[in-house]
């Protein structure tokens, strides 16, 4: 593991390019609906029944991580934007999009509009792409 000295995330990869940009988890909530937040609050208990998880906030997303990143979470102003990697491509709802990145990773991506979208499928998703990494 590599510590940046700027910021003092860990890294798996030394010298791994990444924002310093480190900020508090609050601040993506601000002048965001109630809804957002509940989504983001049901999301983060429902990951951490996978396993343990750090949870770090930059200016961009908030992003959650064991060894490495298993979750980046983009909080909108009416929905959450969660990106993960899967070792295989899913192409269904509520998957919006997906992508290949090596032969063994395809990003996925999902909106999420209401904490009730986040159902079993999408845990069971979130629990491969922490396994992945792990």
């Amino acid at each position: 593991m590599w510590q940046c000295p700027n910021c003092n995330r860990s890294f798996k990869t030394t010298n791994q390019s990444h924002s310093c940009m480190v900020t508090k988890v609050e601040k993506h909530f601000k002048n965001k609906s109630e809804n957002v937040r509940k989504i983001f609050d049901k999301l983060l208990e429902k990951v951490m029944g996978i396993g343990p998880v750090n949870v770090y906030a930059v200016k961009s997303a908030i992003f959650l991580k064991t060894s490495s990143s298993f979750l980046e979470i983009k909080v909108r102003k009416k929905f959450v934007e969660i990106n993960f990697c899967l070792g295989r491509e899913v192409n269904e709802f509520p998957v919006s999009k997906f992508q290949r990145l090596s032969k063994n990773r395809v990003a996925h991506t999902i909106h999420i509009d209401h904490p009730d979208e986040i159902d079993k499928q999408m845990i069971t998703w979130l629990k491969e792409a922490y396994l992945l990494i792990n």
